[in-house]
């Protein structure tokens, strides 16, 4: 088999993002936003709950070419618990695009996203 090796100066390079966010307010927070002339693919996130009780945190896709907010997921985590999402599929997000946290309340919940974003040289 032969061995490929990513070079961000290759037209189509591919490269892992990891962002963290504990939402500090109760008010939509962007976690990541896929830079330009890039795609990014969301493999993993992960809610950790930092507080005794069970807390709610919306996770919303931010669709910039309509201009339109989606649900991924409304989940509650319980106190010192956390929650893996990503073993079933992925979410596929354009230049632009956005990964928006909405927290029941702020300062307990904090959210990890890998994204692998891949370089196209030729997109405006």
């Amino acid at each position: 088999m032969e061995r490929v090796v990513l070079d961000m100066a290759h037209p189509l390079a591919e490269s892992p993002r990891t962002s963290f966010l504990q939402p500090s307010t109760i008010s939509r927070e962007t976690l990541y936003t896929v830079p330009n002339k890039h795609t990014g693919m969301l493999v993993v996130f992960i809610l950790t709950n930092s507080d005794t009780v069970t807390r709610t945190m919306l996770v919303e896709y931010y669709d910039v070419s309509t201009t339109t907010y989606h649900t991924l997921f409304h989940k509650d985590v319980a106190g010192h618990d956390s929650v893996i999402f990503g073993e079933h599929g992925s979410v596929v997000l354009e230049a632009g695009d956005k990964l928006v946290l909405t927290a029941t309340t702020a300062n307990t919940i904090t959210a990890i996203a890998t994204v692998h974003e891949t370089l196209d040289a030729g997109r405006n």
